[in-house]
């Protein structure tokens, strides 16, 4: 009967944290702005394509322009800034929303992503 109540409490908080946790990620009235670092891991020079998709409209659409990249040398590194000027290097001309950035190369990558919160 114990292990009944403490499966119930535990279901309990589990569509309450589910009903709840979703919201959070929506809570914010500040300027998100985001930007990663990409580092070559391979022997090689590292030649790749980032390309972005819009996530908050449920469809994938393509958001944004692809950006092709080279990355030297093993522990080199190329920070992509979307919130660069239009026209700068980084900045793939993307509109305001959510999304995802997904990266292809013929080297191994690290990545380290930044989210700012503006004002």
């Amino acid at each position: 009967m114990r292990r009944v109540y403490i499966l119930a409490i535990a279901l309990s908080v589990a569509v309450a944290l589910a009903a709840i946790v979703p919201g959070l990620a929506q809570s914010t009235t500040k300027t998100l702005s985001t930007n990663f670092t990409l580092v070559n891991l391979g022997s090689e020079a590292a030649h790749g394509v980032i390309c972005y998709y819009k996530t908050d409209d449920m469809d994938c659409t393509p958001w944004g322009d692809c950006e092709e990249f080279t990355i030297e040398e093993l522990g080199g590194q190329a920070i992509f800034r979307q919130y660069n000027p239009p026209g700068e290097p980084g900045n793939p001309n993307l509109t305001d929303g959510a999304g995802s950035a997904v990266v292809s190369a013929d080297q191994p990558l690290g990545a380290v992503a930044q989210i700012l919160a503006r004002g």
